[in-house]
């Protein structure tokens, strides 16, 4: 859908995994591929390379998949934390690991309109002097591309644990969470379709409620 079938088709998407990409060395290059598409100009980072490497660096991004609301493997995977992209998370979870299947419009039970489906996430912040961009197009749950027991999403997805644009106390957790260089809040993705602004004054639990996909929350107005 963004007219970029040549670069699919020789990423080999749905046949190679990405590890199988990056040793190969008539593609391997595609993987860091600059996309305009997917680079909020807001964020004033030069460089279109994420810093995740395999075989090449690859490519970044602004927007990832809304995954979760927790980040902990320990938070498990209950209606109360389920995102739009949420998947196998812990790299124990193997049961779901074989097959990722795309999930239908009957699962968001709490509606198309108020659920997200993808969020900003800048490398630049305007209350953090990090750089370290945690997030690139390129999507894949293999271990190599985090070294971690999260499989991949934290540079693929993010979760809404943290408020919207809050510097988490604890480091490491900073690659997780969505941001923006936008002055009061961030853009997301709604699964109808919608783009919103939202508000990093919006209360954590409606933004949390607004992530799950079947908890039966009642959002109102946001």
């Amino acid at each position: 859908m963004m007219e970029e079938a040549t670069l699919y088709d020789t990423l080999k998407v749905g046949t190679n995994t990405l590890s199988q990409t990056g040793a190969d060395a008539a593609i391997r290059d595609s993987l860091s591929t600059r996309l305009s598409a997917v680079l909020c100009p807001t964020d004033p980072t030069t460089s279109h390379l994420s810093g995740r490497s395999v075989g090449r660096s690859l490519g970044r991004s602004n927007y990832l998949a809304v995954n979760r609301v927790a980040v902990s493997v320990g938070s498990g995977g209950g209606a109360n934390v389920r995102g739009a992209f949420q998947g196998a998370w812990p790299h124990a979870d193997a049961s779901q690991n074989a097959v990722r299947k795309g999930r239908p419009f009957r699962d968001f039970t709490d509606g198309l309109s108020s659920t997200f489906l993808v969020g900003e996430r800048s490398v630049g912040h305007p209350y953090s002097t990090s750089t370290n961009s945690m997030a690139n197009w390129v999507g894949s749950t293999e271990p190599e591309q985090s070294g971690s027991s999260y499989r991949g999403p934290p540079e693929v997805g993010g979760a809404t644990q943290y408020a919207l644009n809050e510097s988490p106390s604890v480091t490491w957790y900073w690659g997780h969470w969505f941001r923006s260089m936008h002055q009061g809040g961030g853009q997301f993705s709604m699964v109808d379709g919608s783009t919103r602004f939202v508000s990093e004054d919006i209360a954590l639990t409606t933004y949390r409620a607004l992530t799950t996909v079947a908890n039966g929350e009642v959002i109102g107005e946001w």
